[in-house]
This record gives structure tokens, sequence and C-alpha cells, in this order.
């Protein structure tokens, strides 16, 4: 058989599901999050298949001592998936707390990694018995040899329990895991659901971090199908403060001759300050509040706070998505004004950007808001959104 066709791997796709108009950002975090778990979930219960195999072969844990095996150096899929778990409202720390094992033959857990004896893992109940093991990532069906009916279970490492200390130790452990039922079954790994151990289901998951307050800043976001993709994910890598500013990249040691602002030259360049407090920044947002007809309060400080103050300010909902609309054509305009002058010297005046600004919202307006019957004029003016 040709060995190309032995060795496979299943694509792994994680795609955010199709949103009409409405799906918020924390939907779409709450999808990317719950299929990170399921994957993980079919790693354990699937650990003999090919896929799993191969998955852990790449990410073998032989320096890495973790249930949840991924090697940061190692790019591809299955990296890419574990990333999803990254946030505040779940963690893999979180998904490791919230598996549990229904022990059989313990052909699918750990020894000393899982948690399937007690509240902790052997390795964190006994870090010094652990230390002295060559195979740290042994199963549980390679410690123990049932003999009429009588579990024993070994200890398997290269040095021997000679230390007294060491052999209490071991016996301790020894003791604990009299309680332990093997049965001639294959082990099933759950998910802790409420205070219910069930089969995982992505639905259930996704409704629980839904249900989960989003980080503050990201309330005023909205996934807008009146932008373009790129523009969602840029505005709220803005809002959470994750654009490479000269002061962001210089705080993550990144060397950077100039921190200071590439359009005003006048203060550090932070997010904050290059699209709200910038005297650039403030022309802009000037000519735009006199054009859409909010005036905009004399001291800004951040962007949450600009969204947060225009979302409270108007009242029809068509209105508002036209609003949000041009607050994110603003912020990339203004990025991409930034952007121009670091990395080709082009320079922009404030004038050209508010054209720039209206003639891109223009665009986005016609094409995917479906307005076909809306004129440049009335656009111009902003009429047709009261």
């Amino acid at each position: 058989m040709d060995k190309q066709k032995m060795c496979w791997v299943p694509w792994f796709k994680v795609v955010a599901p199709k949103h009409q108009g409405g799906l918020g950002i924390g939907s779409l975090a709450s999808m990317n999050k719950a299929m990170m778990v399921k994957w993980i979930v079919k790693l354990r219960n699937e650990s003999s298949h090919l896929w799993a195999k191969v998955i852990l072969a790449i990410h073998g844990r032989r320096h890495f001592h973790t249930s949840i095996p991924v090697k940061s150096s190692v790019c591809g899929v299955w990296k890419n998936i574990v990333q999803l778990g990254r946030g505040s409202n779940l963690t893999l720390s979180d998904v490791q707390n919230r598996l549990e094992v229904k022990l059989g033959c313990g052909n699918k857990t750990f020894f000393w990694l899982d948690k399937w004896v007690g509240k902790l893992s052997l390795k964190d109940r006994f870090p010094s018995l652990f230390a002295l093991q060559s195979d740290k990532s042994c199963l549980v069906q390679h410690r123990y040899i049932i003999t009429n009916g009588i579990i024993s279970w070994s200890w398997g490492g290269e040095s021997l329990v000679t230390h007294s200390e060491t052999a209490d130790l071991w016996e301790e452990c020894v003791k604990l895991l009299e309680s332990v039922k093997i049965e001639n079954k294959s082990d099933l790994w759950l998910w802790k659901q409420e205070e219910k151990q069930e089969i995982f289901k992505v639905s259930d998951l996704r409704s629980e971090l839904d249900g989960i307050n989003l980080i503050p800043e990201t309330q005023v976001l909205k996934w807008l199908n009146w932008i373009p993709k790129k523009i969602n994910c840029f505005l709220w890598r803005a809002v959470l403060d994750r654009l490479p500013t000269r002061d962001a990249l210089a705080l993550r040691n990144i060397h950077i001759p100039f921190v200071a602002c590439a359009l005003c030259n006048s203060a550090t360049e932070s997010m904050d300050h290059l699209l709200i407090s910038c005297q650039y920044a403030h022309l802009v947002w000037t000519a735009v509040s006199l054009w859409v007809k909010i005036p905009l309060p004399r001291y800004l400080l951040s962007l949450v706070e600009l969204m947060e103050y225009i979302d409270s300010y108007t009242s029809s909902q068509e209105r508002k998505k036209a609003v949000y609309l041009i607050i994110a054509a603003t912020c990339w305009t203004l990025w991409q004004i930034r952007n121009n002058l670091i990395f080709k010297g082009k320079t922009t005046n404030a004038s050209r950007a508010v054209g720039d600004i209206k003639a891109i919202s223009f665009l986005w307006v016609k094409t995917r808001a479906r307005k076909l019957n809306l004129e440049w004029q009335e656009w111009s003016d902003f009429r047709g959104f009261i």
C-alpha cells in the first residue's frame, strides 16, 4: 500500500458560523472556544486513532508534563485549535479541570498527569515520586497487574524506591489506589457541565459561554455585516489594545527607535492616542462629528468612551449601524494613514482623510448594506439615516 495513503490526518477546520448581521463578537469567540474543547475531548477519547497518534508524536509531552499536549515551537492546525482557548472566560487549565474520566481499563488515562483518583493528579499529590519517574506520561494500564482478581500496582520507574521516605510515599500512593475499580472496557472522558458529567456537546458549552459577561471593553463592539470582516477584526483588536503601535511594541521588549506618535510627534503612540487624542485624529473626528451631526464631548480619552457616547446618542437602529460603520471607517483610515507615513513616507492632510472616510464608508453602505438607491450627495449630507 502507498505510504502516503497510510499516513493521514483529518483536516481540522474551525469556522465561524454564518451570521446574518447580528452575531456578536462574543458569540464568535464562544463558538471558537467550544470547538477547541471539542477537539481536545476527541483527542482524549480517540487516542488510539491514527490522527491522535500523529498529534501526540508531534506535540509529545517528553518535556511538557501536561494532559493537553501542544508544542509552541511547532506551527500547524493543532496549535491553532488549542490557541482558540486563549481568553479570560475559558483557559486550558479550566478545560483540564472540567475534563473527568469514567475509568475502565486505564487505556486513555495518564497515571501521573490526569486527575483520575481524588481531586488532584498524582503528579501534584506526590511531586517527589513524579520527579523520580522516567516515563512521566505512562498510562494507568501500564502500572497494574490483575492476578486472581487482585490488582497489584507497580512502581515502573528506572530508579528503585529504596529511600525510606520515598518508599513510605509510594506505599501511601498504593493505599490511595486501593479504592480504584478497574473494568474490562475502554476509558471514557466526559465533560463537567454544571454538576453533571456528560458527553461533551458544543452547543451546551457555547450557551454557557454566551451567558458569561464579556470583557467590559468588548460590550461596545458589534459584528456588523455592513463592514468587511477584516475591519470588524481590526476594530476588535483596537478596542482590546492589540494593535502593534509603537508603545505596544516597546512594552513587548521590541526595540523601537522612537515611540512618539508618527502623526503629531508630541506624545507616545498608544492605541487610544493614535485613534482619539492625537491632534491629527482630533481634527478628523471633529469633521466626522459635524458630518454625522453628533456633537462630541470636549475631552475624550479612549476609543471605548467614544463608542459608548455615540451609541447612547443615537436612537434609530439603522442610524446606529451607519454611525458604527463610520467609526470603523475612521479608525481604519487613521491606521492606514499612520502606516503610509511610517513605511512609505506619504502624508495625508485631515481634509483628504475625511474625504477618504466618506468614500470608503459610502462603498460599504452601497455594496454591503445594499442601499442601492442611496446617492453620493445624500451620504455626503448624511441623509436617509434619521
